[in-house]
């Protein structure tokens, strides 16, 4: 369970549940920020875990699993109306996450990151407008609309900055690495899968409709 007692769960734990079980494997989901996710996986408290390709984790020398599991699409959300003074370019982010050199790029233009610890705390500020900005993945933040403020999504504006795949990445120190990987590997193959979220395309379908992104 997370910190505010609400239970981990989704589709990715119902799709890693069908991969992991025949090898004997249970998911055992674990709520957390990136950068608690990132320590986990370096100190492989956590076995696996779902994320784009990062620098920390890259050099940990983690193993990113493909097929990847989903597209995501990497968007900027507005305010129409614009907030006042220094906060009219200020953009409301996750801390430590680079969102595939975005970050750096948007700084280069004039933008005033604001640090949040997750994405819910980004997005419940950009939502309260403390920040003119929403730096985001789409679904994650798409869902936190529907369930907190359905009513301002046609009144925020959103400009697709780029696509990017979301892979398996298990932990360097994992005692399971290998039945992982062989599972994720076989299950691939069987299925000719493109990405693990339509594997096979007809159970994708069910977990889309019954289960909120990850």
């Amino acid at each position: 369970m997370s910190e505010d007692g609400k239970v981990c769960g989704g589709r990715a734990v119902t799709i890693l549940d069908k991969i992991l079980k025949p090898a004997g494997l249970q998911v055992e989901p674990v709520c957390g920020t990136a950068a608690r996710i990132y320590r986990q996986l370096d100190s492989g408290d956590m076995d696996m875990g779902i994320s784009t390709v990062t620098n920390p984790l890259v050099n940990h020398a983690h193993t990113f699993l493909t097929p990847a599991y989903t597209e995501l699409v990497l968007v900027l959300y507005s305010h129409p109306e614009a907030l006042s003074g220094a906060d009219a370019n200020s953009v409301a982010a996750i801390r430590g996450l680079e969102y595939q050199g975005q970050r750096l790029l948007m700084q280069q233009q004039g933008y005033q990151f604001i640090e949040m610890p997750d994405a819910i705390s980004a997005s419940s500020f950009f939502l309260h407008q403390r920040a003119q900005h929403l730096i985001s993945y789409e679904g994650p933040f798409l869902y936190y609309l529907e369930q907190h403020a359905p009513d301002r999504s046609q009144h925020i504006r959103q400009q697709p900055l780029m696509k990017v795949d979301a892979q398996l990445v298990v932990s360097a120190h994992s005692v399971y690495k290998e039945r992982i990987i062989q599972a994720v590997t076989a299950f691939a193959a069987t299925h000719k899968c493109r990405y693990l979220t339509e594997c096979p395309p007809t159970d994708a379908a069910a977990l889309l409709s019954d289960h909120p992104p990850l």
